[in-house]
């Protein structure tokens, strides 16, 4: 006779998972020790990235180097990234500096989800793997894909038209000791620097909601992907209940600190028929998939549907004390194999679209 399976408490559930089992993702998520603010609007953060910038000959107001609000929009675009990524990089070398150990360790819920995407590229080879695959990443941003696809074996390239971003990958590469096995490269990724079907793949992550002309943009990825090779597009999942739970959260932080600095581009956003746009630029749509990052912030009653506690109950088992940043990690990526896709789409940090080339 089979056990009657008790109901699961989700009260009790959601406690257990804010109590162990969030993962930072952003550096607005990391605050200082001292003084309890966001690492990013520190004097500290803030003279590394200015020394930084002065050295590609940018210069920033006072308002920035004094940890001030600061409108990350009144520069154009790309020197705007550029702000944006040396800061970060700034951070990364505090806290790398201060406290040792990896990128992981402090951004673990970042890492996780560039580690979930790699893992989804590979599954894309029935087996095959990414060994000695070509794949190109456009606006590859701080390019940490690109060193998690280098240490599979992938032949990784990043074109992104910031110096900023260009700069944290070579730090980040660095970091990884992959430097020398990923390709950069700065330039537009609207009319690419590349021959024809030179890549296996062609992703993007982030970029693609911020785009008017998605059409035109596929089209340009479409003539640099060989036949029989992919395109993918990452972006947000606006629907996710732990995507709006850190946004509501990053609303709230930004309200207390103003001096907090957003993306370049996060006033810009439109919606797409992702796979309608996919077809007119003559690929073949192949799947979409969700990434199911861990929540970076409390999650509320509610945000885990009835039909999903026992994933959640069965995934993240009850911890006797706080555990490292990786157990968290390994964790939930054996909750990400147990899910259905369906669970992906729905919980998932971003939605994920592929799309094939074939021939005509």
């Amino acid at each position: 006779m089979n056990a009657i399976r008790r109901p699961i408490d989700q009260r009790s559930l959601v406690d257990r998972i804010n109590t162990f089992f969030l993962l930072d993702r952003k550096t607005s998520e990391i605050f200082d020790e001292e003084g309890g603010r966001p690492i990013t609007t520190t004097l500290e953060a803030r003279g590394i990235a200015d020394e930084s910038l002065r050295n590609f000959g940018i210069n920033v107001p006072r308002e920035f180097k004094e940890g001030q609000p600061f409108n990350i929009q009144d520069y154009d675009v790309n020197t705007g990234w550029t702000i944006y990524w040396l800061l970060e990089k700034a951070v990364t070398r505090m806290r790398i500096g201060s406290s040792g150990g990896t990128y992981e360790m402090h951004l673990p819920g970042r890492s996780l989800h560039y580690d979930l995407t790699v893992q989804l590229i590979a599954g894309l080879f029935n087996g095959e793997g990414i060994v000695d695959k070509k794949i190109l990443e456009a606006g590859s941003g701080s390019g940490l894909t690109l060193h998690k696809l280098a240490k599979r074996g992938a032949i990784p390239t990043g074109l992104d038209a910031s110096i900023g971003a260009l700069d944290f990958t070579s730090y980040l590469g660095d970091h990884y000791g992959t430097r020398d096995r990923v390709n950069l490269l700065q330039g537009d990724y609207h009319e690419m620097p590349f021959r024809p079907g030179m890549f296996d793949v062609v992703l993007t992550s982030g970029v693609d909601e911020h785009e008017q002309n998605l059409i035109g943009l596929l089209q340009e990825r479409a003539r640099v992907t060989r036949q029989g090779g992919y395109v993918i597009l990452s972006m947000p999942n606006e629907h996710s209940p732990f995507y709006k739970g850190f946004k509501d959260k990053e609303k709230v932080t930004k309200e207390r600190y103003p001096a907090l600095i957003e993306i370049p581009v996060e006033h810009v956003r439109y919606e797409h028929d992702i796979k309608n746009a996919m077809g007119e630029a003559g690929l073949h749509f192949v799947k979409e998939d969700g990434v199911l990052v861990a929540p970076s912030r409390p999650i509320k009653i509610g945000d885990i549907r009835d039909d999903d506690l026992e994933l959640f109950d069965n995934s993240l088992q009850n911890p006797r004390r706080q555990i490292p940043p990786f157990l968290k990690v390994n964790t939930w990526k054996d909750l990400e194999q147990n899910a259905t896709i369906g669970q992906r789409l729905h919980y998932g940090w971003s939605r994920v679209y592929v799309a094939q080339k074939r021939a005509a």
